[in-house]
């Protein structure tokens, strides 16, 4: 039988976001959430809020908007002058290696915060 699944993108991009999307869950949608790994604010509050999310939580794969999860060395391909993802993306060369290397950082990021990824956004 065909369902929808109605997903909160953007979990820990600021606060303001990231309290909507719990009391939302509190109402039963979302049924998921995507942490962003690569913002600021993810640090403190994907780990302060994931235990009051009611529903699975998954990875939002990031390119632009933040500061790479693996070293920056390893990933010059992907980022500006200033060492961050530009935002929006404009048409960059990026390594599909370095790719790579930088998404699955940003997994285990998320997962050394106590999040048991159940899916990739």
């Amino acid at each position: 039988m065909p369902h929808i699944i109605l997903n909160a993108d953007d979990f820990g991009m600021t606060q303001g976001v990231t309290e909507g999307i719990i009391q939302c869950s509190q109402g039963g949608i979302p049924m998921s959430t995507s942490a962003m790994p690569c913002m600021k604010s993810s640090e403190r509050l994907v780990p302060a809020y994931a235990n009051q999310f009611r529903g699975g939580i998954g990875l939002h794969l990031q390119l632009t908007q933040g500061v790479p999860a693996a070293s920056p060395e390893l990933v010059p391909s992907l980022l500006n002058e200033d060492g961050r993802f530009p935002s929006p993306r404009p048409q960059l060369h990026a390594l599909k290696s370095e790719i790579l290397i930088e998404w699955r950082a940003q997994l285990v990021r998320v997962r050394s915060w106590g999040v048991a990824v159940d899916h990739l956004d």
